[in-house]
């Protein structure tokens, strides 16, 4: 990672309300061979006061990922908007993952609708967005990372430089 921040409270609280709204969620990661692995991400969960990033994913599709995660524990989430392409990608390094909290189920369906809500809008029918995601009946997994950098992604002169 080029730059650290030196308070995480500080990057989800200021980019809570973006990562949790109708975004495209990617998670990555790389094994210990720097081969990198992506799952698309099926919400996302933000904790100020604990510092932490929590993003849903389908255990299986995202098995090579979490392979990945449980190696080296190097991550990488970046949430983009279709609407006008504003995106930001978080790091961290200490990547955990485990089965979903008590209503995280509730978090990852409102994010389906939003999304869902928001591909109508560029013209892809609801139903491709069951197909974007995958089978969302599928067991998830519940990623929790602390973030230590965030990025502007949206393509533009500013990409890639750090945010605070």
């Amino acid at each position: 990672m080029k730059a650290r921040h030196p308070d995480s409270a500080l990057i989800i609280a200021t980019h809570a309300e973006f990562m949790s709204s109708e975004v495209v969620i990617d998670v990555s990661g790389c094994d210990p061979d720097l081969t990198p692995h992506l799952a698309i991400g099926w919400g996302c969960r933000v904790s100020v006061p604990r510092r932490l990033v929590t993003v849903f994913v389908d255990e299986e599709r995202s098995l090579p990922l979490l392979k990945a995660l449980a190696a080296t524990r190097a991550i990488a989430v970046t949430f983009g908007r279709g609407t006008d392409h504003k995106c930001i990608q978080l790091k961290g390094v200490d990547a955990a993952f485990g089965p979903p909290g008590r209503g995280d189920a509730k978090i990852m369906d409102a994010y389906r609708e939003r999304l869902a809500a928001h591909f109508e809008q560029l013209g892809m029918p609801r139903a491709r967005t069951r197909v974007y995601l995958g089978d969302t009946e599928a067991p998830a997994v519940a990623i929790s990372f602390t973030p230590l950098a965030v990025f502007e992604q949206t393509p533009g002169p500013g990409a890639g430089e750090p945010l605070r």
